[in-house]
């Protein structure tokens, strides 16, 4: 999972992806869809056995902060280890 400090409008263009946050339920996108994130941690995960494409544009936004004025910055998950 990881969080950008970028404004992200994310375009689905062909197949689906499933979008999975920190916090919330997860959105599943099809063809046609459009996302537009900010400063939540989220995950992308391709559920289908054929392929998705999405395009991304990614823009320079102010970091985000909390009601109680914590400032969130970039953050990425480690990846778990490849299983054999």
């Amino acid at each position: 999972m990881g969080r950008t400090e970028t404004l992200d409008h994310c375009f689905m263009l062909e197949g689906e992806v499933e979008v999975e946050f920190e916090k919330g339920p997860n959105i599943t996108m099809k063809q046609g869809d459009i996302m537009t994130l900010r400063g939540g941690i989220h995950q992308w995960h391709n559920r289908t056995k054929t392929w998705a494409r999405m395009a991304c544009v990614f823009l320079a936004a102010e970091k985000v902060k909390t009601e109680n004025g914590q400032t969130l910055s970039t953050y990425f998950a480690p990846f778990p280890a490849a299983k054999p």
